[in-house]
């Protein structure tokens, strides 16, 4: 190797010497400047949001805020239930309508037969007669179980129900996603919303045990997006999760009442309960003594 290629090979080395400090100058500067705008940032989250369950903000405190997140679980669970319970209703309502018009549409057509001057074998007409007399009595006792069960007014009482307490649900959210300085004043807040959150948490619509079962149950097996919806804990619908609050949070963890939906459902339907008599009786006769031992 040559005097002049060891000297360029030196310089080359020198070179990178000053590109490596060069870099870690410039990047020691970057995170410098990166540590000032995070402390920047956390100095500005530190001024809108609660430092301790007690600090106040535009008259709220965390712990206020927590309390009402806890109602607003509970109502978010009054309209999950009433609403998949509405379309419950209104598919049943729509099911016995359709049937009294399909009868009606039969002993419309049936009707004509009368007009036949022959019979076209015996007992022709009778038989016309005694199917237009058991459409009509179909037809009344179907219209009067509908009065019965009052599908109609039900339903208008659940719809009236769900989009009032949808319109709160939705407010009331709004309100606690904005920081404390934007929402309206905790005094105003309450004077506002307290007496409609008492009033929906109260006054349900009701629902047999029964039904309440059955709602809670498919919306268990079949709609789980309602439950847990996107997963996040904000979301997750009570009382499949718990809302309970610990200190400066709200705790979520799962509950059996789901599990204990799925096992206990199936003991209300009709085919069980034979079935479980069936057995009781089946044991029963079992542990009767024989003759043998009585003798």
């Amino acid at each position: 190797m040559t005097t002049e290629e060891i000297e360029r090979k030196k310089q080359q080395e020198e070179l990178l010497k000053v590109g490596v400090k060069t870099g870690q100058a410039l990047d020691s500067s970057n995170n410098r400047l990166v540590n000032k705008i995070v402390s920047s940032t956390q100095l500005l989250d530190s001024s809108i949001v609660f430092q301790t369950s007690e600090h106040i903000l535009n008259e709220w405190t965390l712990r206020k805020q927590l309390s009402l997140e806890q109602l607003l679980h509970k109502l978010k669970y009054n309209r999950a239930i009433n609403n998949y319970f509405f379309f419950e209703l209104k598919s049943r309502e729509n099911f016995w309508s359709w049937t009294i018009i399909v009868i009606s549409t039969l002993t419309t057509a049936i009707s004509f037969l009368n007009n036949v001057e022959r019979e076209p074998f015996i007992h022709f007409f009778v038989i016309v007669k005694v199917t237009l007399l058991a459409c009509s009595m179909l037809i009344t006792l179907i219209a009067a179980w509908i009065k019965k069960q009052q599908y109609v007014e039900r339903i208008n009482l659940i719809d009236r129900y769900n989009q009032k307490i949808n319109k709160v649900i939705e407010e009331i959210d709004v309100q606690l996603t904005l920081i404390p300085m934007d929402r309206d004043k905790y005094s105003d807040f309450m004077k506002k919303y307290q007496p409609q959150m008492t009033d929906y948490l109260s006054n349900t619509p009701a629902m047999s045990p029964q039904e309440w079962k059955k709602t809670v149950y498919y919306i268990t097996i079949y709609y789980p997006e309602l439950i847990e919806n996107d997963s996040s804990d904000q979301n997750k619908l009570w009382p499949w999760w718990t809302a309970e609050i610990n200190t400066n949070t709200i705790i979520r963890n799962k509950t059996n009442f789901g599990y204990n939906i799925k096992q206990t459902y199936w003991s209300l339907h009709p085919c069980n309960k034979i079935y479980s008599c069936l057995c009781l009786c089946c044991k029963t006769r079992e542990n009767e003594p024989t003759d043998l031992e009585k003798g």
